[in-house]
């Protein structure tokens, strides 16, 4: 498959794949931080490989945009398998990508211009594992114990005073 000419040499050089300047993950709107590279995901960077919605992309030629905090990138693309198991054929683009003021990304494609917010990493996890409270919940305090539950025997200390007590005289 020709997908795989893409990712093998990833997999076999990982010094090779050094982290890039856009690397991570974003999302547009609602997207599902922990999930990318499909419909409703977000998208991923790492080195030179963009995973898009149902695609796969090389990045290469960067080109450095001066004065904007960009770069223009050839994009040598192939989609993921259909559900008939066929690949769509590759394709190229030339696209730019640019930090947004608030650490996202602007992504320019001919003709379409696209803003992604990065996920955090508090992001990832929540999807991850869901939701959690802020605050731990409160303990259950259980009710207190009636007397009669909690007869326990005399003391040794109790017997012992009794025993010292002057006996009671009891006159009729």
């Amino acid at each position: 498959m020709k997908l795989n000419r893409f990712l093998l040499p990833l997999m076999l050089s990982p010094g090779l794949a050094l982290a890039g300047p856009w690397d991570g993950t974003y999302r547009q709107g609602l997207a599902d931080c922990a999930r990318f590279g499909v419909e409703g995901g977000a998208i991923r960077i790492e080195g030179d490989m963009f995973f898009g919605n149902e695609a796969i992309c090389e990045m290469r030629q960067p080109v450095e945009v001066r004065n904007m905090n960009a770069t223009l990138y050839d994009m040598y693309c192939e989609g993921y398998l259909d559900e008939n198991g066929t690949a769509p054929q590759p394709w190229e683009a030339r696209t730019m990508i640019m930090r947004a003021a608030d650490g996202g990304l602007y992504m320019v494609w001919d003709g379409f211009a696209f803003q992604f917010d990065k996920c955090t990493a508090e992001e990832l996890v929540e999807e991850l594992i869901g939701e959690q409270p802020e605050d731990p919940p409160e303990a259950v305090e259980e009710p207190a114990a009636t007397p009669a539950e909690t007869a326990e025997p005399a003391s040794d200390t109790a017997e012992l005073q009794d025993a010292t007590a002057e006996p009671e005289t009891v006159t009729e």
